[in-house]
C-alpha cells in the first residue's frame, strides 16, 4: 500500500467515524456509556446547583437536598436529571414561596413535593376547612 492510498483510507474512515459520532444513536450511546463508567452526582452537589441556579433567592441547602431527595424517591430517578426550567418551578411549587407572596428575599421553607396527582391541595387550612364541612 503506497502513501496516497493509506491516506485515502484514513481520511475516508476518519470522515465516517466524525459522522458516526455526530448522529443520535451515538450521542444516546456515549450518554449511557458516560453513565455506566463515571460516579453519578451526589445529592449535596444537585442541592448546590439548584442553589445556584436561583440565585436571587434565599434557600437554605436542607431545602434543596430535602427537594432532591423527593425528586429522586417520587420520580425513581437517579442524579443524572437536569436541573432545567420544570425543575425549577417544581422545587418553587414545592416551597412555600408562593403561598408568601413570591418575596425572592424572605427564606424558603419545605412545604411539600408538588404534584397535582399525589397532592392536589398542600395547603393544610383548606384541607381543614373541607374536612369540618364535610
Amino acid at each position: 500500500m503506497n502513501r496516497r492510498n493509506f491516506l485515502a483510507a484514513f481520511s475516508t474512515a476518519f470522515l465516517l467515524a466524525a459522522i458516526a459520532l455526530t448522529s443520535s444513536r451515538a450521542r444516546k450511546f456515549l450518554r449511557k456509556l458516560k453513565r455506566a463508567v463515571l460516579p453519578a452526582p451526589s445529592k449535596h452537589k444537585k442541592a448546590e446547583e439548584l442553589i445556584s441556579k436561583l440565585q436571587d433567592f434565599n434557600i437554605n441547602e436542607e431545602v434543596a437536598l430535602t427537594f432532591i431527595e423527593n425528586h429522586i424517591k417520587l420520580n425513581q430517578a437517579s442524579t443524572w436529571f437536569k436541573i432545567d426550567d420544570k425543575i425549577l418551578k417544581i422545587f418553587l411549587l414545592s416551597t412555600d414561596y408562593i403561598q408568601n407572596g413570591a418575596d425572592a428575599s424572605r427564606k424558603l421553607n419545605w412545604v411539600t413535593y408538588y404534584s397535582p396527582w399525589l397532592a392536589p391541595c398542600y395547603n393544610p387550612f383548606i384541607l381543614a376547612q373541607n374536612a369540618l364541612a364535610n
